[in-house]
């Protein structure tokens, strides 16, 4: 499931054991990059679960502190294991992923990627609001223009 997620190809023929360690490289090798397409919020949330973390091995969570689709891609990309029973609902973030993590959020170069990321979030979402559904190449003609409004 992670291969597919993260769209790998030519590692479906490995044994388990030689697919984590490929996934394992893999993942490192294109997390900043991923991790570039995020929200403010998603990387607060990882954060937040970084620094608990070291207080203990699970942290728990709740719906407030991430939407459920974000904590499903967070999953499905390898990088947070979830614990969830009745009693608890609780997620983890690998050790050694943790500390890359936490290196590639704190670069300023990366923290104003994020800032972008929200700009045009909200940028996308007030054109939603305002005109209802638009095509994809709607958006990046309307995005275009104010850009060229910003130069002018």
């Amino acid at each position: 499931e992670i291969r597919q997620y993260w769209n790998f190809s030519g590692i479906s023929q490995l044994n388990k054991a030689e697919l984590v360690d490929v996934l394992d490289q893999k993942i490192k090798e294109n997390l900043k990059e991923w991790l570039s397409y995020q929200t403010s919020k998603e990387v607060e949330f990882l954060k937040k679960l970084i620094k608990e973390q070291q207080q203990s091995k699970w942290v728990e969570i709740e719906v407030k502190d991430i939407l459920p689709p974000a904590l499903n891609n967070f999953q499905g990309h390898g990088i947070i294991g979830i614990k969830d029973t009745e009693a608890e609902r609780s997620v983890r973030i690998p050790a050694d992923l943790a500390a890359e993590i936490a290196e590639i959020i704190t670069d300023s170069d990366f923290q104003e990627e994020i800032k972008n990321n929200d700009t045009l979030l909200q940028f996308v979402r007030g054109l939603l609001a305002y005109y209802g559904a638009l095509s994809i190449m709607q958006l990046i003609e309307f995005y275009s223009a104010e850009v060229q409004k910003k130069i002018a």
